[in-house]
């Protein structure tokens, strides 16, 4: 595989190199990462391409929609890798886990960077526990009990899982599980690798083996976790805005007013703070588009118009869907 453009800024020799590891940006910038352009394989699928480059099945799947992520690829086509991220906008200590995003970041204490990986979320109806929680302990090739709830699931599919699972390579949970404070709600490892970056599981967070290697040693006992749902993400990066758009999970797309308002009001306010215009139009697109990568959204430096917020009572422009949104033209 040829990259025609790849930059990622890893963290050299206390830590592998297969993971997204960055270098934390400077107070007040946000944003991680470089997109990559690739020339395809014909040996290569989306789905295989997503796990060896740590993008999500789904983030790749949306910015290559032309494709079945399972299919191989035509040799020699442009395929888009997503690996350019706005930090959530919560502490940069602990774990962060966005579900929006399906994607987990991991602050290690003492060191300026952040690790990043995608993980599989809770398949609908079972939804990945929302809140703060921390990491009680973890274990390596641990026994799983399947709760009654998964043997009843899979009996209705013709499989019988046994009541006790021994650990090894054919264990669902993988060579390795992180416990949080929320019973029964693990990040783990899986043997079903292609189910990374996508919605699977019956709540827990799923991680590709090679990752988790690389995570467990760096997480503690009493690692804080915070699980989030921000479909919606608003950043500062050397001179520019950034908005970062995610396809709301289906239990929430009726909410997409009442997330997407905070994070609209915090690019505002960040336009006031470093006096940069708001381009509205790219605004309107990257929500309309829900690609779920940043996009500059602040208007050309030879634009001399100033925005200026207005911080009790923001009005959209009218010509945008925003203006409907917020119900406030």
């Amino acid at each position: 595989m040829k990259i025609i453009l790849i930059i990622i800024s890893l963290l050299a020799t206390t830590f592998y190199t297969q993971a997204l590891i960055f270098r934390l940006p400077p107070k007040g910038q946000d944003v991680i990462g470089q997109m990559q352009y690739i020339t395809s394989n014909s040996t290569d699928t989306l789905a295989n391409l997503a796990m060896e480059y740590d993008a999500g099945r789904d983030a790749v799947r949306a910015l290559n929609p032309n494709f079945n992520p399972d299919n191989y690829l035509p040799a020699n086509i442009p395929v888009v890798i997503p690996t350019k991220y706005i930090l959530p906008d919560y502490p940069r200590t602990g774990i962060v886990v966005n579900i929006s995003e399906m994607r987990l970041y991991y602050y290690p204490p003492g060191r300026n960077v952040v690790m990043t990986y995608p993980i599989g979320i809770g398949k609908p109806g079972h939804m990945t526990p929302l809140g703060s929680t921390y990491v009680t302990h973890k274990m390596k090739d641990p026994t799983w009990t399947p709760p009654q709830s998964i043997r009843d699931y899979n009996k209705k599919k013709g499989i019988i899982l046994p009541r006790v699972i021994r650990g090894g390579p054919d264990n669902p949970l993988g060579r390795r599980v992180i416990y949080l404070g929320f019973p029964q709600y693990l990040i783990h490892a899986t043997n079903f690798p292609q189910s990374i970056g996508s919605r699977g599981s019956f709540g827990c967070m799923r991680m590709m083996e090679k990752n988790i290697e690389q995570l467990f040693p760096y997480v503690g006992d009493k690692t804080h976790v915070q699980i989030v749902e921000e479909p919606y993400k608003a950043g500062w990066s050397n001179g520019q805005l950034y908005l970062e758009i995610h396809k709301p999970l289906n239990e929430n797309r009726f909410k997409l007013q009442e997330r997407l308002k905070p994070v609209l009001e915090t690019l505002m306010k960040l336009s006031f703070e470093h006096h940069v215009t708001i381009d509205w139009d790219k605004v309107n697109v990257a929500v309309q588009n829900q690609l779920g990568i940043p996009t500059m959204v602040s208007e050309s430096d030879t634009d001399s118009t100033a925005y200026h917020v207005v911080a009790a009572k923001p009005k959209w422009p009218t010509n945008t869907m925003l203006c409907q949104l917020s119900g406030n033209c």
